[in-house]
């Protein structure tokens, strides 16, 4: 019984990453598009940015 209700919980958390870094690469490669990602700094922010951006968009989707 508690496995099932485990084995959930992992399986958002696994989406929930692979949907975050789908976000990050497309945040970054906007950032390189817009000719921002010059810097490590800049590129970081603009993965982050877009992490969030896809993430939230995601879960109000859901």
């Amino acid at each position: 019984m508690a496995c099932s209700s485990f084995s959930g919980s992992t399986r958002g958390i696994v989406t929930s990453a692979l949907v975050g870094t789908a976000g990050a690469l497309i945040g970054y490669h906007i950032a390189v598009l817009l000719a921002l990602g010059g810097r490590i700094v800049t590129s970081v922010i603009a993965a982050a940015l877009g992490a969030t951006v896809v993430l939230f968009g995601w879960r109000m989707a859901k």
